[in-house]
C-alpha cells in the first residue's frame, strides 16, 4: 500500500479536514465569557463608577445623574470594595449572603430598607442561569448625599447588576442588557406566573400519567388484569424516577434519564393496552381520565404561584404540591375503585333460589 494522501477516498480526507475544524470551533463555544457582574462603587467628584466583579474586565460603568442612567467608560477601581457607606446622619450596609441593605440613623440600630428574598432570589437565579442562588448578593454600596436631605443609595448585586434607591425613596433595580447597556428597563422580573417552572411543569406531567397508569390499576375487573397492571405501574414507578434525570440538561446521568423516559412511555401504553383488552368501560376510564388531569393540576399549581410570587419559598410550594398530588391522587383512586366494586357486583349472577325444602 502507497502511503500517498491520494490513495484515501475522497469523502475520507474531507472527513479528516472538518473534523479538527469541528473540535476548534466546539472548543471556542465551550469558552464563553462569563455575564457580566457588578462587584463594587466609588464616587470621583459628580460622578458615580460601578466596577465589574471581575478584575479582569476594562470596562467599567458611569453615572452622572445619580443612578439614575449608566454608561460604560474604561476605568479601574482605586479602592477596596467597600460593604458600608454614609451620607450625613445615614449610614447604610450590606448584609452578607443576602440581597439586602440595612440602614441606621444612630449607628446603632439597623433595619432593613431593601431585600430581595430568598423565594424571589431562587426565580431571579434561574432567570440568569446561575446554578445557586447562593451567587445573588449585594458586595457594595455607596450613599450619595443631596441637597433634598434624603440620600442616593445605589447597592452591588453582581450578575443582577444595581438597586438604586432615589431622592423619592423609590428603590429600582438596574439589569444588563448586554455588556455595554445597563438600565431599569432591563432588570429581570422578580415573578412571572408560569415562568421557570419548566422542570416542574415535566413533572407534573409525569405525575398525572402515574395516576392515570394506577386509576387502570384500580378499575381492573380481573385478577390477570390487575396481577399484569402491578407490574407495570411498579415498572413505571420506577421509570419516573429516571426519567427525572432528564429534566436536568447538565446532569451526567441524563442519557439515563431519557432511557427512563422511554420505558415510563412504553410502559403507560402497555397498560392502555391491558386494560382495554380487559374491558374496562366508558365510565370508568373518565373517571380515571379526571383524576390524572386533578393529579397533574395539584402538582403544577403551587409551582405556577411560586413562580408569580406567592409563595415566596421554594420548600413551601414543593410540599403543598406533595400534599395536593397525595390528596386528589387517593381520593380519585378510591371512588374509581368503589365504582369498579359496584360494577363488578351488578354484573356477577344472582344466587339460584331453592324451590323447596329438605
Amino acid at each position: 500500500m502507497r502511503g500517498d494522501l491520494r490513495d484515501i477516498p475522497q469523502t475520507f480526507r474531507r472527513w479528516l479536514t472538518l473534523v479538527p475544524l469541528a473540535l476548534v470551533a466546539l472548543t471556542a463555544c465551550s469558552a464563553l465569557p462569563p455575564p457580566p457582574s457588578i462587584g463594587s462603587l466609588e464616587q470621583r467628584g459628580a460622578s458615580v463608577l460601578a466596577f465589574p466583579a471581575d478584575p479582569r474586565e476594562r470596562d467599567a460603568w458611569v453615572s452622572r445623574d445619580g443612578g439614575a442612567t449608566w454608561r460604560t467608560i474604561s476605568a479601574k477601581p482605586a479602592r477596596e470594595v467597600q460593604s458600608s457607606s454614609c451620607a450625613g446622619t445615614a449610614c447604610y450596609r450590606v448584609r452578607p449572603g443576602r440581597m439586602a441593605v440595612e440602614e441606621s440613623l444612630d449607628g446603632t440600630t439597623w433595619r432593613t430598607v431593601w431585600e430581595v428574598s430568598p423565594g424571589r432570589r431562587a426565580f431571579l437565579a434561574r432567570s440568569l442561569d446561575l446554578p445557586s442562588a447562593d451567587e445573588l448578593v449585594s458586595s457594595s454600596v455607596l450613599a450619595l448625599k443631596r441637597p433634598s436631605g434624603q440620600p442616593v443609595v445605589i447597592v452591588a448585586n453582581g450578575v443582577d447588576g444595581l438597586a438604586v434607591r432615589d431622592e423619592n425613596g423609590v428603590w429600582r433595580r438596574h439589569g444588563f442588557h448586554s455588556r455595554t447597556t445597563l438600565g431599569a428597563e432591563h432588570a429581570l422580573p422578580l415573578g412571572d406566573s408560569g415562568a421557570n417552572i419548566g422542570g416542574e411543569t415535566a413533572a407534573a406531567l409525569l405525575a398525572g400519567v402515574l395516576a392515570f397508569l394506577y386509576g387502570l390499576l384500580a378499575a381492573a375487573r380481573t385478577r390477570d388484569a390487575r396481577r399484569t397492571l402491578i407490574v407495570l405501574a411498579a415498572s413505571a414507578t420506577f421509570s419516573a424516577g429516571l426519567a427525572g434525570f432528564a429534566v436536568i440538561g447538565s446532569n451526567p446521568y441524563f442519557l439515563l434519564g431519557l432511557i427512563g423516559c422511554v420505558a415510563f412511555a412504553s410502559l403507560t401504553l402497555a397498560g392502555c393496552v391491558v386494560a382495554y383488552s380487559a374491558g374496562l368501560g366508558k365510565r370508568p376510564t373518565g373517571r380515571i381520565v379526571a383524576t390524572a388531569v386533578a393529579v397533574a393540576v395539584a402538582v403544577l399549581a403551587p409551582f405556577r404561584l411560586w413562580s408569580g410570587g406567592w409563595p415566596d419559598s421554594y420548600g413551601t410550594a414543593l410540599w403543598a404540591a406533595v400534599a395536593l398530588a397525595v390528596t386528589v391522587g387517593s381520593l380519585g383512586l378510591a371512588t374509581v375503585r368503589r365504582q369498579a366494586k359496584q360494577l363488578e357486583r351488578a354484573k356477577s349472577p344472582a344466587p339460584e333460589l331453592g324451590t323447596g325444602l329438605y
